[in-house]
């Protein structure tokens, strides 16, 4: 799932990673690209279509300027204490 200001480029660019992942043995994954109007907040755009698709895992990117401290920011501490399934972060 991608979050961009227009939908088409958020498709586009979930599209491209769906394709990575296909190349590396997932072919399953499925492509969510989402304009910023239509996205709640950050934990509520990961959670919700997680939940009503029924993922079995969610791969989060993780980046920031201070250390283990800004990857368990307050989306990344609200998905894991609600995701419905196995939390993947890559920092």
């Amino acid at each position: 799932m991608t979050v961009a200001d227009e939908s088409g480029a958020a498709m586009e660019t979930a599209g491209r990673a769906c394709e990575l992942l296909a190349r590396h043995g997932t072919p399953h994954a499925r492509a969510i690209g989402l304009g910023d109007r239509e996205a709640g907040t950050p934990a509520e755009t990961i959670l919700g279509p997680a939940k009503s698709l029924n993922v079995e895992v969610i791969v989060m990117g993780a980046y920031g300027h201070h250390g283990i401290r800004e990857i368990f920011g307050s989306t990344t501490r609200e998905v894991l204490n609600a995701s419905p399934t196995v939390l993947f972060l890559h920092h």
